[in-house]
């Protein structure tokens, strides 16, 4: 197979000969209990930079020794750039989050051997879906990749605005240091409201990581004013309240929650079973006139559930309930 790898720059000054960390924390798992990827056989060590053309991301030495060819460029935009001679026979692109390589409709077309576009992270706004799915390509991304530094990131530009780091930098810069002009615009997060638009993986993480400031956290639940795939596509009209919501509306009413049990494992198998039998079954249920987007979007909804509900993210509970 032949993989093209769509990667950003090295560093003007070289690759780094040595890095300030010489090993990095050792994480099991992310905060929703999801696990970390643990490869084997790995030629590098974790921590050293491979995001960039010569960093490959670490994918020479294993690609080739299984008899596979790659292709690693920086050139991805305009007429005759490398990337697009290259895409022509690929079967595999990766490209990245922040230096995206735009596989458009008129892209894919030329792209006769493609059957997968990678991102090196998470994200696939830079990939014509629909274009993707006409053409039987799969467009994967790597799981909550970078989603933490993400949070950081987010952590640091609230502190360095609300303490106006950025000018008192630029002071500095400038030779100068008055004690006023630094400090006119600076405050203390302790104590301000910090809000996010609804709470995913880089939300709540970064609400988590704001806590310890002792600020006032909010966020904005699009579920509630926004559909999402399966109140759009499968259940419309339908809404999953939290427990937290069921135990105010239940206590309001003069009633309480004796107490609740958990199905969520249980019906994660069942919904195992049911993509099993679509798929197994779906030679007899295209027959009746039904294509192959909508077979992905029963598999994607299956599989969605069964790993919401494998993770708790949803859940399936009998309540059993009395007056207070």
């Amino acid at each position: 197979m032949k993989i093209l790898c769509v990667l950003y720059d090295d560093p003007k000054g070289g690759m780094p000969k040595s890095y300030p960390l010489k090993d990095l924390p050792k994480l099991e798992k992310y905060p929703d209990g999801m696990t970390l990827p643990s490869p084997k056989g790995r030629d590098f060590n974790p921590g050293e930079l491979l995001g960039c053309v010569s960093g490959e991301l670490g994918l020479r030495k294993f690609l080739e020794s299984n008899g596979h060819e790659l292709v690693v460029t920086n050139s991805k935009d305009g007429d005759g750039c490398e990337a697009d001679k290259h895409i022509v026979d690929a079967d595999i692109v990766i490209s990245q989050p922040f230096f995206p390589y735009y596989l458009t409709k008129e892209r894919i077309a030329k792209a006769k051997n493609l059957k997968m576009a990678i991102t090196a992270g998470i994200g696939s706004d830079h990939v014509d879906l629909q274009a993707a799915m006409d053409n039987k390509i799969d467009v994967v991304e790597v799981t909550f990749c970078n989603s933490r530094s993400v949070a950081e990131h987010i952590v640091m530009m609230i502190v360095s605005m609300v303490r106006d780091y950025h000018n008192q930098h630029r002071i500095v810069n400038e030779g100068g240091w008055n004690i006023a002009d630094a400090v006119q615009r600076s405050y203390d997060v302790e104590g301000m409201h910090i809000g996010t638009v609804a709470a995913g993986r880089i939300g709540l993480d970064a609400l988590r990581k704001m806590k310890p400031f002792d600020v006032h956290l909010h966020y904005f639940d699009r579920y509630k004013t926004k559909q999402d795939f399966i109140q759009k596509y499968i259940f419309p009209g339908g809404f999953l309240p939290s427990k937290n919501s069921l135990n105010k509306y239940v206590s309001d009413n003069g009633l309480t929650i004796k107490s609740y049990d958990s199905y969520a494992d249980h019906y994660a198998n069942t919904l195992a079973i049911w993509k099993n039998e679509f798929n197994r079954k779906w030679d007899l249920i295209k027959k009746q006139g039904f294509d192959l987007t909508f077979k992905r979007m029963w598999e994607f909804y299956l599989s969605y559930c069964e790993a919401g509900f494998k993770s708790k993210n949803i859940d399936l509970i009998q309540f059993s309930i009395q007056n207070k």
